[in-house]
Parts: structure tokens; C-alpha cells; sequence
């Protein structure tokens, strides 16, 4: 039995070094961005999506939300605010789906401070395949997606510059699991950013596991059945 321990323990090591190597060969070679929301949404399974709708106005915590965490990197509260068509720093204003979206830099009476970045990090309770957001009010904005190691997956960066609407989607599917996404936008800079209808995948899409499964029998599946019945025959042997 001693022997069936050990092999079953030396197996197991294996399987963790197998899977460091299979998982970033086979998820490299998968990373597919979005800019067009209705692609992103056809192309996703299990999507659930977060939309700032059903929630009062005001300071929230940033955990109301299943699967999601959302933090200020100063510690600010999140803003949940109602979309608003009058002015609200120069020429710009909020450009979100539905009635409501979320900031840092303002309030629901319409307060601003350009002292308070609006930059978040949207963190998965799980690492998902698939996830992305809209960003209005578009000032200058950097959208990135992370895996748990804090590897940049996909980025890009939105100005009023290099967009002709102010409300931009940013999706990304990826075969390296994304475990947050980081929006980058500076505080002091006369702008301010809002965030919507943000989506993630509920749970990692097949080929994933697929991929991992086919993995393990390749490295793992030639002799594996014979040795263990060796195995078991020798423990029963007086």
C-alpha cells in the first residue's frame, strides 16, 4: 500500500508540472479582442452582465455584485450615478447605456472632483475566459486584462482623440483565465470616465477543458492503468 501512496504522490507532482506546461501553450495561442459589443455578446456563452441598474444611487462597498469585486486603487468608494445629459466637465457628458453607470470622480448630486481618478480594478471571484465593459464619457482611459499572475493579457487606450463616439466597448476572450480588469484613467486631467454593463462569463467556456483533459491523457495516459494494477497486485501479495 506503501507503494500505491508513493506512485499516487509522485503522480500528482506530475500532474501540477504537466499542467504548468500545457495551460500557457495552449491558452497563448488564444486571445481574441473586442471593440464591438454585439460581436462580443454572440460570440460568448454563459455571459452575465452587470449593468448598474438595479441598485440605488450613491456610495457602494464594490461587493454587491456576485462574482465581482470592484476597488478604487486610492480607496474611494464607487459612485453609482443616474446618466445625465447636462454638462459635466467642458463640452463632455455621460454616454452609458441604461439610466445609470459608475464613476469615482463624481456623485448623484452632481459633484465633481478632478482630484479623484477614475480608475478601478473589476476583480472575478473566479478567473474567467471572457469578460469586457463600456467606457463613456471618454476622456483619456487605459482598459487592461490581468490573469492572477498580474501578466497584462490585452490592453488598449481610449482618447478623444483616437474615437469618434464618446461610449467605446472593450472585450477580450482569452484561453489564460482573466482575473480582473483594470481601468487607468488619471486623476487632475479635466475628465472624468464612467463604466458600464460590464460582462463576464460564468463559467470557463468548453474548449478550455477540453484542451486540458486532452493535455493530461497525452502526458499522463500510456502505462498509467498498467502500473497501477502492477501496483495493486503487489500490495496484495502475502
Amino acid at each position: 500500500m506503501r507503494k500505491i501512496a508513493q506512485y499516487s504522490a509522485r503522480m500528482a507532482v506530475n500532474m501540477v508540472f504537466g499542467l504548468a506546461l500545457l495551460l500557457p501553450v495552449t491558452a497563448q495561442a488564444g486571445v481574441t479582442e473586442f471593440f464591438d459589443a454585439s460581436i462580443f455578446q454572440s460570440s460568448i456563452q454563459n455571459l452575465r452582465q452587470v449593468d448598474f441598474e438595479n441598485i440605488p444611487t450613491g456610495a457602494i462597498n464594490g461587493d454587491e455584485f456576485a462574482g465581482l469585486t470592484i476597488t478604487h486603487p486610492d480607496g474611494f468608494a464607487p459612485q453609482v450615478v443616474s446618466v445625465f445629459d447636462s454638462s459635466f466637465i467642458g463640452s463632455t457628458t455621460f454616454q452609458t447605456s441604461g439610466s445609470q453607470a459608475l464613476v469615482a470622480s463624481s456623485s448623484p448630486t452632481l459633484f465633481f472632483s478632478d482630484a479623484i481618478s477614475d480608475s478601478f480594478d473589476f476583480t472575478f471571484d473566479v478567473p474567467t475566459t471572457a469578460a469586457g465593459l463600456f467606457a463613456g464619457n471618454l476622456g483619456d482611459v487605459t482598459i487592461q486584462f490581468l490573469s492572477a499572475t498580474n501578466q497584462i493579457l490585452a490592453q488598449t487606450t481610449f482618447t478623444n482623440s483616437n474615437t469618434s463616439s464618446l461610449t467605446q466597448f472593450y472585450g477580450l476572450r482569452s484561453d489564460i483565465p482573466i482575473a480582473l480588469i483594470r481601468t487607468i484613467e488619471a486623476a487632475f486631467d479635466a475628465d472624468g470616465v464612467s463604466y458600464d454593463d460590464l460582462f463576464f462569463a460564468s463559467v470557463p467556456e468548453p474548449g478550455v477543458f477540453i484542451l486540458f483533459l486532452l493535455g493530461c491523457l497525452t502526458l499522463f495516459g500510456p502505462g498509467l492503468s498498467a502500473r497501477y494494477r502492477s501496483l495493486m497486485r503487489e500490495s496484495l501479495i502475502p
